[in-house]
């Protein structure tokens, strides 16, 4: 079997519908849909029996209620495709995906890993309440280096790596914008899927790794932002209940509140040196990052309310003396000083912190809609 689209799910019902729809009305046949039950309480089970008849799809009910990565790793074990692609239930693949990706694979040669881009879509209501829907083309702004179709040299990857050590994100981190084959996945040390970000880490651990890591320079899949999804906590800044969500702790030593992402990569940074050392050389944290990005989350939130200036100042006390020297470095640099001036004199909504390219999404509602309109060539 060429595909395995894995897909687990805990109370997508709202959404799922769409998600396995994207799949299952492609006419390709080499493929299997693998959805992982996590003891669904809505109407998710319903909306699978509408889709008993497809032979290519499979569910798994969980007797027990799985963490997001047990759930992740249990749809992963379950299935025997090839090549696996993992889905929200809140995101869809486009049209054409199993034909375009089957073309990939044999004009290079059956490569470990391809990655690609994709459309984020926005759902109504998930941001500020905002009822209005919203999409960003592309999902992630890749650089020059990704220009044309092709392998990804090793250099290039571990330069990549690095860059995650600063908090440098220069490769998206969502697991549906990568088709990843059976072999690589299971070379991963420790296991594919681990906490507390599990595309995060197996992500990374692919770029070391992979034999053969292929990029098409194509929008492929929507990765949705929904009320339900972990975009929606982080966005609406929840992100503790986010990180509860995935059943993560993001403890450390020298840990800061704040932006609660940047303390979670920590956690994965820290445990994929230990994993892969070996590849990793030198690559070391960068602490003034890690201070600095903290920094601008409390800023943040006190322009937010949700910080006093002393209780910034004391969160700023922590911060160790010799790292001040670093960051009033960093505060030279003038993409800092304008990022920070922009910070303190206005007040912009969630919805355009995230993405301040986002664009209304034609009055659509779901992520069918939006793929359909896409699909127009309406934006």
């Amino acid at each position: 079997m060429r595909f395995s689209v894995l897909l687990p799910t805990r109370n997508g019902g709202k959404f799922i519908r769409n998600c396995i729809a994207s799949v299952l009305d492609q006419p390709f046949k080499d493929l299997e849909l693998v959805v992982s039950d996590n003891c669904n309480a809505d109407e998710t089970p319903e909306e699978l029996q509408r889709f008993a008849g497809d032979p290519r799809i499979r569910v798994i009910r969980q007797d027990r209620l799985l963490s997001v990565t047990e759930n992740w790793t249990a749809a992963y074990q379950a299935c025997r495709g090839e090549y696996l692609l993992m889905m929200g239930d809140d995101d869809c693949v486009l049209p054409g995906y199993f034909d375009r990706l089957s073309s990939a694979i044999d004009r290079h040669r059956e490569p470990e890993c391809i990655a690609y881009n994709a459309y984020s879509y926005i759902f109504p209501d998930s941001i500020d309440g905002d009822p209005k829907s919203y999409y960003g083309d592309p999902y992630f702004h890749y650089g020059p280096e990704f220009a044309s179709e092709g392998p990804l040299p090793l250099p290039l990857r571990r330069s990549i790596v690095r860059d995650m050590y600063s908090f440098r994100h220069r490769f998206p981190l969502n697991m549906q914008i990568i088709l990843v084959s059976r072999k690589a996945a299971e070379r991963i040390r420790g296991g594919f899927y681990q906490p507390p970000f599990p595309d995060h880490f197996a992500i990374n651990a692919l770029l070391l790794d992979a034999e053969r890591f292929v990029f098409i320079p194509e929008k492929r899949v929507v990765v949705g932002v929904s009320p339900k999804s972990f975009g929606s906590y982080f966005f609406n800044d929840r992100q503790d209940r986010g990180l509860a969500y995935l059943s993560s702790d993001a403890g450390f030593e020298g840990r800061l509140p704040g932006n609660e992402i940047v303390n979670a990569s920590v956690v994965w940074l820290q445990k994929l040196k230990r994993a892969y050392g070996d590849k990793l050389g030198g690559f070391q944290i960068n602490r003034p990052e890690y201070y600095l990005r903290q920094l601008h989350a409390w800023i943040v939130q006190a322009r937010q309310g949700k910080l006093r200036a002393s209780e910034v100042a004391a969160r700023a006390a922590r911060i160790p003396f010799p790292i001040w020297t670093s960051l009033f470095l960093f505060f030279l640099q003038p993409r800092l000083v304008l990022k920070l001036g922009d910070l303190l004199r206005r007040k912009r909504s969630k919805l355009h912190q995230a993405w301040s390219a986002l664009q209304p999404a034609g009055g659509t509602r779901d992520i069918r809609e939006f793929s359909a309109w896409v699909g127009s060539g309406r934006p």
